[in-house]
């Protein structure tokens, strides 16, 4: 006959050899790992939290920054933001208008203002080719003439200024006096102008830091303004489907399970087989 104090005892000793059992051990260590394992996904989450926080704080005060690169081009860079959208409208409001306008999930977004300073000096060192041009004369009336004219500044095969005009002259001459012929100059319009520029620019990471650049050939090149944003994957799930998970226990699974449990006779046991898992959690 089994007593409340010989069930008690049943229960306990029973206890006990599952605590004492290897199955018992292993569940405790998978249940220590995924602790570690969330505490150290909580550590990554504030260590990137603080990077990205130091990284806003510097693109809010950088200024554009100009080098040299490798191919002896000019390039504008500036530290860049690394935002939710929601984020973006607080730290910059003019960024956020502009991701705002755009169709579509917008990734990263540059805004630039480049401005072409050229001096004597620079053009006679840079252009290759100078080709100016005068057209057929065309009479307009009595001592008045219309010159077209063409004026051409090639710097290399993709950048190049394609200026087409006319000028309005208007002729004098003084036959009795034995004067030349002069033509004063009664206006002129540029009819047509062609601009072709070479523009580089994207986001890179240098020093651990996200940077907005802008490079060109063109001579005289700078960059008025800069700056960028690149909308954080882990606040856009539209950019998150397009970057390649490399998680552990992301979504649903199959696999061996073990539980803890007590039977009919009040008995603790452990209960193995195969298992379906929906991981909330991912590392």
């Amino acid at each position: 006959m089994n007593t409340p104090y010989s069930k008690t005892q049943n229960f306990f000793r029973g206890l006990w050899s599952v605590i004492n059992s290897r199955i018992f051990l292993i569940i405790l260590i998978v249940i220590a790992g995924l602790f570690i394992a969330k505490s150290c996904s909580d550590i990554n989450i504030l260590e990137r939290e603080s990077v990205i926080a130091v990284q806003n704080a510097l693109a809010l005060n950088d200024n554009i920054t100009y080098i040299m690169n490798e191919n002896d081009v000019l390039q504008a860079s500036i530290m860049g933001y690394i935002v939710s959208k929601k984020e973006l409208r607080k730290l910059n409001k003019d960024l956020f208008d502009e991701v705002k306008k755009q169709d579509g999930k917008i990734v990263t977004l540059n805004k630039t203002v480049i401005r072409l300073t050229q001096n004597e000096e620079e053009l006679e060192k840079h252009i290759n080719e100078l080709e100016s041009k005068f057209g057929a004369i065309t009479p307009l009336s009595d001592n008045m003439y219309s010159v077209p004219w063409q004026l051409v500044y090639s710097y290399d095969s993709t950048n190049f200024d394609k200026l087409i005009g006319r000028t309005t002259v208007k002729a004098t001459h003084d036959a009795t006096n034995g004067e030349p012929i002069q033509f004063k100059n009664i206006g002129t319009k540029l009819v047509s102008r062609t601009t072709q520029i070479q523009l580089t620019f994207g986001q890179k990471v240098v020093d651990n830091k996200l940077q907005v650049y802008v490079t060109s050939p063109y001579p005289g090149f700078t960059a008025a303004s800069l700056e960028g944003v690149l909308i954080d994957p882990n606040t856009n799930p539209y950019i998150r489907k397009l970057i390649k998970k490399k998680h552990w226990f992301t979504g649903f699974g199959l696999g061996v399970s073990a539980t803890v449990g007590v039977n009919t006779s009040g008995i603790p046991i452990v209960v193995i087989g195969l298992g379906a898992t929906y991981n909330i959690y991912s590392f």
